[in-house]
């Protein structure tokens, strides 16, 4: 195994994408600033939804650690998980990616390999964010 192969398997393999819904551009965070919401009833009321974070692989502590930071090029400060029967932070959706083979008497067999999947909402609260520039 190479040295690439052994860090992507301990560090697990995670895929992040962000699909804008917002038309307007906000200056990058730090993603270190970036809060995870548990729930979107925790939300402050005046956040702005930026986008989704769509996240994929085999570590979910990696996947949002990732998800902040995508989110974070997008101006975000903030990010909820989509709320659903086959979305929850901890029972995180399961896909069955299966594989056919044929074993030696011709039956089918079934190979898993179970990644979870999440789905954040990028938000930016306004005084989250303008108390983060004061910072600086």
């Amino acid at each position: 195994m190479t040295i690439m192969g052994l860090l992507l398997y301990v560090a697990g393999f995670s895929q992040v994408k962000f699909v804008p819904t917002s038309n307007t551009n906000y200056k990058h965070t730090n993603f270190r600033d970036v809060i995870i919401y548990l729930s979107e009833e925790k939300v402050p009321k005046d956040r702005e939804e930026l986008g989704l974070v769509l996240c994929e692989g085999d570590n979910i502590a990696s996947q949002m650690i990732r998800a902040k930071k995508v989110a974070s090029d997008y101006g975000a400060t903030g990010l909820y998980m989509m709320k659903g029967d086959d979305n929850d932070i901890l029972t995180s959706r399961r896909k069955d990616d299966t594989e056919k083979e044929l074993n030696a008497n011709g039956m089918r067999k079934r190979k898993t390999n179970y990644e979870a999947t999440m789905t954040f909402v990028a938000i930016r609260v306004p005084d989250v964010a303008d108390s983060s520039k004061s910072k600086k």
